[in-house]
């Protein structure tokens, strides 16, 4: 782009830019959105939760395979039923509540930078959060995340709109996002956003940042949260008493000191290194200087301040965490750009404008290749043949391999060889017949048409399953997958 046509776009108003550079990103995250199967667990397990809550399901206690699922919040399992209503139930309509909050990320991001540093680092700001690697991924995907973050996003923002622009109106907006996020998640967010905003008091050599925190405005607009938030959760303690030291032990406790997903401390340095390409080199570059403008006394050093110690009170809890996974990290992105994107609006130049290009067209051929490059790994192939073959009669068990989307691509649920330790609680609060304890039982509850069995790839599953069901066929297997008959049931497949 010639050097002229750059500063002509970026001298543009930011209230007529910003939703335009915000519309461009947002087809870039739901661009050929319904073209990759969903994957699992995560993308099979919320979208079967969000279509059986639409086929006449509970709406306040989700459900997965018609028992009680208590492990996140509703909000996600709400919007995707809804999608569904409105679009039916496809991938594209799985995923686009993520893609939307990503949306308003992007929106949220570019309104607080156009207040705080002007209109050319609010579209700088959008553009770097909205080709950042890791959310570019996460907004086209049917995870918690994007909504988590997004809600954190607008409530930190929010809060430091009102304190730097002394704008009471902008508690309000702080709350709901909290309430987004607390519905996403879960009250991890509370915690999340109280050490930042306390992280950011201490360092403060001024005592505005102690005065904000009692502001009558922040207090008068609590009950907003109050009304959000905390009825669901209420309501689902009062059906089921065991929902809190569950809800507080497994899915926080438990899974931030426990074993599950546990790595080293330092396991996401390289993800945030990667996660925010293609501006990790200005990001680092710009450390310094973001350093000592945080030590400063003036009011672009508070703002930076804060950014800084969001960005780094989120990697460090997350990192001390013994539980992780890629995606916990997200909210630190919004920070990060916002930084960024305030640096590239002071240096101008062309090459910020080819690199976020470049991106976007990267992210636009992965579009096309990734259906073909995951499905080796995937049960997709597995699950589309098995919608071919199956009968009324016939019936489907899982067993060793977890694949959640065989539900909702069947419309059904299958037997569930064992149980799994997130379906622990549903079963004890309600009785189902679809697990059974092990392969012996299975035989025992075989039905009288096919019995297919979808497992890993694992070599040992033929003998397990041929020394207990009495000789089965393969159909078909991949690197994640394979596809199973009860002998005499269904011919070999020649080649498969």
């Amino acid at each position: 782009m010639p050097a002229a046509a750059e500063e002509r776009l970026l001298d543009v108003p930011s209230r007529a830019a910003l939703p335009l550079v915000a519309a461009a990103l947002w087809l870039l995250f739901a661009f050929n959105l319904g073209s990759l199967p969903l994957t699992d667990p995560d993308e099979g397990r919320y979208a079967e939760i969000a279509r059986e809550m639409l086929g006449g399901g509970d709406w306040i206690v989700p459900h997965l395979f018609g028992i009680p699922y208590l492990e996140k919040p509703p909000l996600l399992y709400w919007l995707t039923a809804l999608s569904f209503e409105a679009f039916g139930k496809n991938e594209f309509a799985a995923r686009l509540a993520p893609t939307l909050a990503a949306l308003v990320g992007v929106l949220a991001v570019g309104r607080f930078a156009a207040g705080v540093f002007g209109a050319r680092a609010a579209l700088w700001a959008s553009v770097v959060l909205g080709t950042s690697a890791l959310y570019v991924v996460l907004a086209r995907a049917l995870v918690t995340d994007m909504l988590f973050s997004t809600g954190i996003s607008v409530a930190l923002l929010s809060f430091l709109s009102a304190r730097e622009q002394r704008d009471g109106r902008a508690f309000a907006l702080a709350w709901v996002g909290l309430a987004i996020a607390v519905l996403s998640k879960g009250p991890a967010a509370i915690v999340l956003c109280a050490l930042i905003v306390f992280a950011d008091s201490i360092s403060s050599r001024s005592p505005v940042s102690w005065r904000w925190l009692r502001s009558f405005g922040l207090w008068l607009t609590l009950p907003i949260f109050l009304l959000l938030a905390t009825p669901w959760f209420a309501i689902v303690q009062a059906r089921h008493p065991e929902f809190f030291s569950f809800y507080l032990w497994k899915e926080h406790l438990n899974r931030a000191a426990g074993s599950e997903h546990a790595h080293s401390f330092l396991w996401y340095v390289p993800i945030l290194l990667a996660g925010l390409l293609p501006w990790t080199p200005f990001a680092i570059a710009a450390l310094p200087a973001w350093y000592r403008e945080a030590r400063s006394d003036s009011s672009d050093g508070a703002v930076v301040r804060f950014l800084l110690l969001w960005a780094t009170v989120v990697f460090v809890v997350f990192s001390a965490s013994v539980g992780k996974l890629a995606t916990y990290i997200l909210p630190m992105f919004v920070p990060l750009a916002l930084l960024v994107g305030r640096r590239l609006a002071d240096r101008g130049g062309r090459t910020p404008v080819a690199i976020s290009t470049a991106a976007a067209l990267v992210y636009v051929a992965a579009t096309f290749a990734a259906p073909w490059i995951t499905e080796p790994y995937t049960a997709h192939s597995q699950i589309a043949e098995l919608r071919e073959r199956l009968g009324a009669d016939d019936e489907v068990a899982m067993f060793g391999g977890y694949f959640p989307s065989v539900a909702f691509y069947l419309e059904r649920s299958p037997l569930l060889v064992g149980v799994r330790q997130e379906l622990r609680l549903g079963k004890s609060l309600q009785a189902s017949d679809i697990f059974v304890t092990d392969l012996p039982q299975l035989r025992e509850a075989a039905p009288k048409g096919r019995l297919y069995c979808l497992t890993d790839a694992r070599e040992k599953r033929a003998d397990e399953l041929r020394g207990a069901l009495g000789g089965v066929e393969l159909i078909s297997r991949n690197q994640a997958a394979a596809l199973w008959v009860r002998s005499g049931d269904a011919p070999r497949i020649n080649g498969r």
